[in-house]
């Protein structure tokens, strides 16, 4: 992610944090936001991590990735994909919910 992208990300949000400390503390911080939705932009089962771990606990009533793949986290609800990424013929193969969004490039 660019500066400039990270600048227009932080302009549209409430609010930003840099999460210090660790893991437990990064939730309880996360829930005390009371977060609407919580949008993942990363595989959280690439590696094993801090942030992967963090998917694995309810943060907000709504948690979104983009990664369309079949992470087996119950706690994600949604899957958002460009049409030229994944079909829907793909949601057998994913737990999650999975919405196209169409591309214009």
């Amino acid at each position: 992610m660019t500066n400039d992208t990270l600048g227009l990300c932080c302009q549209k949000s409430d609010l930003s944090r840099k999460l210090i400390g660790n893991l437990s503390e990064w939730v309880n911080i996360i829930r005390a936001d009371e977060l609407d939705i919580l949008l993942i932009p990363t595989n959280p089962t690439d590696t094993p991590n801090p942030f992967c771990h963090l998917t694995l606990h309810q943060l907000a009533p709504i948690q979104i990735t983009t990664t369309a793949i079949d992470t087996d986290i119950c706690n994600l609800d949604y899957c958002i994909v460009g049409e030229k990424k994944h079909s829907v013929k793909h949601q057998k193969l994913i737990a999650q919910r999975l919405y196209q969004i169409l591309a214009y490039l």
